[in-house]
């Protein structure tokens, strides 16, 4: 299992029409960025005490790891 933390390697992936539960289905908020590399350079709280990372795309981007489907890949 990787451990998210600051410098890790994601790749933003395709998630739309993939059925989440109970007749929820996934969309990507952020379409011009699936298939692009990226790092995690810091973490937001999203309240509760729960964070979101934030990811810089390679190209410049910067999305909130909800405005996106990521994976990782790297460690």
């Amino acid at each position: 299992m990787t451990t998210i933390h600051v410098g890790l390697r994601v790749r933003i992936v395709k998630a739309e029409g993939k059925s989440l539960a109970l007749g929820i289905v996934a969309r990507d908020p952020n379409p011009q960025h699936i298939g692009k590399l990226g790092t995690i350079i810091g973490f937001e709280s999203v309240g509760s005490r729960h964070s979101t990372p934030i990811i810089k795309v390679d190209d410049g981007a910067k999305l909130r790891g909800y405005e996106c489907w990521w994976e990782p890949v790297g460690n």
